[in-house]
């Protein structure tokens, strides 16, 4: 059995992630801050299980005690493969540097970056020594390498998961039980595309671009990216360490 450890499951493409894990037969373990009847619904009609942790990821001191906790419960099950996906994250703020609120700057740093290396080295050290596979797969995006006007604190988080990732791959290089990818979408339909749209164009230049992408109908699907993100997890032709972007990579 495959096991799955989804944060962001409360919505958006970390629904589909997990919705498309649960239909091949997985063991999922969401992490969000509420809970997803939709989510649970589906988990009734599927092949897997599902089981939710709610969570605020800001608390990263929580952290490691809930990675404990899964592990354990996961590791009740005869694993072939732990597949963490560090798929939550915020977008806010928006705006100019010199603009930006203290408070909101600091949430989006340890939700988008520090909690996603805290739950991984948690989970990491929680299976040192594990016989099944492991997996790490950290949600990118094209922001990471291309800087938008307004965008400070997700560019620059999203070029930090790009570079942890990097990094992971150096400490575990010649450990063949694991692999750690980073995985950009592309451009999916979720509630974070709706607040993109509506921002001031003042704070962010660049909303007619994805207003435009709305309109013509370029936007992925949340279940299309999430087939595509967990394919590219099981790519045994994807070496550990490297960034993929779908679109590019599967057309």
């Amino acid at each position: 059995m495959r096991g799955f450890i989804i944060t962001g499951t409360s919505r958006g493409l970390g629904q589909a992630l997990a919705e498309q894990a649960l239909r091949e037969g997985g063991a999922v373990h969401g992490i969000a801050r509420n809970r997803n009847e939709q989510l649970e619904r589906s988990a009734g009609q599927a092949e897997g299980v599902l089981t939710h942790h709610v969570a605020d990821l800001n608390e990263v001191e929580r952290i490691p005690q809930l990675a404990g906790e899964i592990v354990r419960r996961l590791e009740s099950r005869q694993l072939e493969e732990l597949v963490l996906i560090n798929n939550a994250g915020v977008l806010d703020p928006i705006g100019p540097v010199a603009e930006l609120e203290p408070g909101l700057l600091h949430r989006h740093i340890t939700v988008n970056v520090t909690a996603l290396m805290q739950l991984t080295g948690a989970v990491l050290a929680q299976t040192h020594g594990a016989a099944y596979r492991r997996t790490v797969v950290n949600i990118s995006s094209g922001a990471a390498a291309n800087p938008y006007y307004g965008w400070a604190p997700y560019c620059t988080a999203k070029a930090a998961v790009e570079m942890f990732t990097r990094v992971l791959a150096v400490e575990y290089e010649g450990d063949r039980s694991l692999r750690v990818l980073s995985v950009a979408p592309g451009v999916v339909d979720t509630d974070m595309q709706a607040r993109i749209r509506k921002t001031d164009e003042r704070r962010f230049p660049h909303r007619p671009k994805f207003v435009h992408l709305k309109e013509s109908g370029k936007l992925y699907t949340t279940e299309h990216a999430a087939e595509l993100v967990l394919r590219a997890a099981g790519d045994e032709h994807i070496e550990s360490g490297q960034s993929v972007d779908v679109r590019a990579h599967y057309g």
